[in-house]
């Protein structure tokens, strides 16, 4: 039976019948959230550029099922969705998809400030349109999209820095991950910035969730008091149970967002270049639908990130989607 389907599995976009489907191994399958899902690996990635709506979108598609939508509009990642449709990314509720203001929602960049200060909250890079520089050819298993955003007159107003910034986004089977690069293009002039992803995760409800990571011991900033009170955090696991808006500072490894109502944790790391991690929830606002998404945000904030001249600074994010193992009895 193994050698039939290793036929069928050679055969470039074969649908592979369901009778021989099973657990041949982990040659000619990927372990989807926790679970065996045969893909063949002759199975190849797609990539649309959909211009039907108000604004431009990129869909990628995986071999596998998976599904994820960018905007170029603020090079921001709007859905992800796995195999079987379960949607990792939320949009908030009062959010404008017309281009007039920023996507509230999704994964938004804050470039060049994170927050409040001299600038516009949050900077320019989710209010511009972002140019696409590069898709995926239809050789690629893993679907991608790179974004380009470099100064203009409109940014220059804002901020007078000559830069240049790439966002790739990249799908796979249950994880998705970005890559950012900010260059500095002066010849003479260091180039001062904070930045942060602002990601929107879906979740069943905050009652349901847990945030877990090494969070004991760090240095935390408290964004929502005013002034801003930092201390050191007493927990590893936290629970979103008031408006919160923490800032946790150098935090090593990953985040796990674990939420029993949908069965599945969601692994969120930082491989390189976004050291802190900020933890955001308007709870109890409904208006934003407060319930329905958590903020665990991947930052570079706590201090300036310094680019010399003529050279760049990088930071990536990757979400792995699993099963919630089953409580041991």
């Amino acid at each position: 039976m193994q050698l039939i389907a290793s036929a069928f599995h050679s055969c470039v976009g074969f649908q592979i019948p369901s009778f021989l489907r099973g657990p041949f191994g982990k040659k000619g399958s990927d372990y989807v959230g926790g679970r065996r899902r045969w893909v063949p690996k002759a199975a190849l990635s797609s990539v649309e550029v959909l211009d039907d709506q108000a604004l431009k979108r990129v869909l990628l598609k995986h071999p596998s099922g998976s599904e994820a939508t960018v905007y170029p509009f603020g090079a921001t990642l709007t859905s992800f969705r796995t195999f079987d449709g379960e949607e990792v990314i939320a949009v908030r509720k009062d959010a404008k998809m017309d281009g007039s203001k920023a996507i509230s929602g999704g994964i938004p960049h804050c470039f060049p400030q994170f927050g409040p200060g001299e600038l516009p909250q949050h900077g320019f890079a989710r209010n511009m349109e972002w140019r696409i520089k590069e898709l995926s050819d239809e050789f690629t298993r893993n679907a991608y999209v790179t974004l380009e955003l470099t100064d203009n007159d409109e940014t220059r107003k804002i901020w007078d820095k000559s830069f240049s910034l790439e966002y790739t986004v990249t799908l796979r089977d249950v994880a998705l991950s970005t890559d950012l690069r900010v260059r500095n293009l002066d010849h003479t002039a260091h180039m001062e910035f904070t930045a942060a992803l602002h990601s929107y995760w879906n979740v069943s409800s905050l009652a349901n969730v847990e945030v877990v990571g090494a969070f004991k011991g760090a240095r935390v900033i408290d964004r929502q008091q005013s002034p801003h009170v930092e201390g050191t955090e007493d927990e590893y696991v936290l629970r979103i149970t008031e408006p919160t808006d923490k800032m946790y500072c150098n935090l090593p490894g990953e985040v796990v967002i674990k939420d029993t109502g949908y069965n599945r944790m969601l692994s969120v790391k930082s491989p390189t270049g976004f050291e802190d991690v900020v933890l955001w929830s308007p709870y109890g606002d409904e208006s934003m639908g407060f319930d329905d998404f958590l903020c665990v945000e991947n930052a570079a904030a706590s201090s300036k990130v310094t680019v010399p001249p003529l050279d760049e600074w990088r930071a990536s994010m990757r979400v792995d989607v699993r099963t919630l193992p089953r409580a041991r009895s």
